[in-house]
């Protein structure tokens, strides 16, 4: 999300949809290697996506790693949005 460009048009758009509507924030989706390739350029240094078990991040990072885990084999399986239908992203809400 790019603060300065994308805030007010996500409130606008949580102001003006029904209430209970579903809304993911973003500016772009990307997948994680191309995340760790801009993070690369950004910062200098050399990065790449190791996929892990569930087990092995929680080796690593206690409980926090299992949440962390669990959630990315929810994206994975289901989506930012869970595959709910119902979930207005923002190519979904006019100007």
């Amino acid at each position: 999300m790019v603060v300065k460009k994308d805030t007010g048009e996500f409130v606008k758009a949580l102001i003006e949809l029904p209430p209970g509507q579903k809304i993911l924030g973003y500016s772009a989706m990307m997948s994680h290697n191309e995340f760790a390739q801009i993070f690369s350029e950004v910062n200098g240094v050399k990065a790449k996506v190791v996929k892990n078990t569930v087990e092995d991040i929680e080796k690593v990072f206690g409980p926090v790693g299992r949440a962390a885990g669990d959630s990315f084999l929810y994206v994975e399986e289901l989506g930012f949005d869970g595959s709910d239908p119902t979930a207005t992203h923002p190519k979904d809400v006019s100007d």
